[in-house]
């Protein structure tokens, strides 16, 4: 869809406020896929990446001259993403492909994997600890000036993003390991 209204665009037929609505409802469609996502936590991961990559595309549409912004936002969120998939991938030899759905207990089990994914899930987030916190606030500078609602639904984005982020930590690391839970099922 966004190939097309390019080609358009380019023939001089879209206006980049369609750009802006098509690429704004794909970065919301894919934060709200993350966080109904229940089967595979890697999924819901790489939905949540998708989203936040693609709220830097809502940028660059919106103000060309922000790809210098864009970039810092990327610099601190893709190493996250992809350190976090590949720990996620990691944990599927061990419960199979929806096996994460029905693990528990990770940071009593693996605690370095625990802490590597927590520290993926705060880069994604655009925590303090990362280049993606100042470009969060970059990207969202150059919407709100003469786009309130882009940033409001880039905003809305990070939200949604957050809660899916938290929704998977919590899920896969706190909590008594599977082997205790196993246990205290089986006793009552």
């Amino acid at each position: 869809v966004v190939g097309l209204l390019q080609l358009r665009y380019l023939l001089g037929g879209v206006s980049p406020f369609w750009y802006e609505i098509v690429t704004v409802a794909v970065m919301l469609g894919a934060s709200v896929s993350g966080l109904v996502e229940r089967r595979s936590f890697e999924h819901a991961w790489h939905a949540v990446g998708f989203s936040a990559a693609v709220s830097g595309l809502v940028v660059l549409i919106h103000d060309p001259g922000a790809p210098r912004d864009v970039v810092l936002y990327l610099s601190g969120m893709f190493p996250g993403w992809l350190v976090g998939g590949l720990v996620l991938r990691s944990l599927e030899p061990e419960h199979g492909p929806s096996g994460t759905s029905h693990f528990y207990g990770l940071r009593q089990s693996r605690p370095t994997a625990s802490l590597v994914l927590f520290l993926s899930f705060l880069f994604v987030a655009g925590f303090p600890i990362s280049p993606a916190f100042i470009g969060e606030d970059l990207i969202l500078h150059h919407c709100a000036g003469s786009s309130l609602w882009v940033a409001g639904a880039i905003s809305l984005g990070y939200v949604i993003n957050g809660l899916t982020l938290a929704r998977i930590y919590c899920h896969l690391c706190l909590g008594p390991p599977e082997s205790v839970r196993q246990q205290k099922l089986a006793l009552s």
